[in-house]
């Protein structure tokens, strides 16, 4: 399996960690950076990597596609749920990539203890524009309740605006512009966040 994957579209890139056991995390989300090295990337996960501040787990956090309790993440998770009161906290490893050219990828993760599947599907359009989609499966045997399922990408400090397509019958598309909201992990990042239910594609505005 890679363990780097770059996905380039419009004068954007999107590079992501996939060496596992873990989802792949986000190590640059912006302008395109061509074709380097391979030897390029470790490199940029060395940078990526945050510092430990005091009074915070052993390990960073990383700048995962799915924020997880499971993981240290301390804030909202990407995954709200429960089974009767169970499986609360789901911790999904990577099981498959699927990578469908230079804009596509599919990344499928699976947590066996608490009978859950995760296909996170992401793609750059022609004109740079991220599209991220989450689809959560139950293997169980009983009812899992899902409070929210959301997506949530790191952005850079001077990203302060964001702009979507939401709406519903006879006004699809309609353009949403708000400030960037925070929810900072331990490295400190802001992340542009979108709740489940929200219909339509992000795009960043510097």
């Amino acid at each position: 399996m890679t363990r780097y994957v770059h996905l380039r579209a419009g004068g954007c890139s999107l590079v992501l960690d996939a060496g596992g056991p873990r989802l792949p995390a986000v190590l640059h989300w912006g302008a395109d950076l061509g074709d380097p090295a391979p030897a390029a990337w470790p490199d940029l996960a060395l940078a990526r990597a945050a510092a430990l501040a005091k009074a915070t787990l052993d390990e960073p956090v990383p700048s995962s596609l799915v924020r997880e309790h499971a993981a240290g993440w301390p804030g909202r998770p990407t995954l709200s749920g429960h089974r009767a009161g169970s499986d609360w906290s789901p911790s999904f490893a990577l099981a498959e990539l699927d990578h469908d050219g230079e804009d596509r990828l599919t990344v499928h993760g699976v947590d066996p203890v608490a009978c859950l599947r995760l296909r996170c599907e992401l793609e750059l359009s022609p004109a740079g524009l991220l599209r991220l989609r989450h689809t959560l499966r139950n293997d169980g045997d009983t009812s899992y309740m899902v409070n929210e399922l959301s997506c949530a990408l790191p952005i850079p400090a001077q990203a302060t605006e964001l702009l979507d397509l939401s709406g519903r019958w006879c006004r699809e598309r309609h353009q949403r512009r708000g400030e960037a909201e925070d929810d900072r992990g331990d490295g400190g990042e802001r992340r542009a966040r979108r709740r489940a239910g929200d219909e339509g594609v992000g795009e960043r505005v510097p």
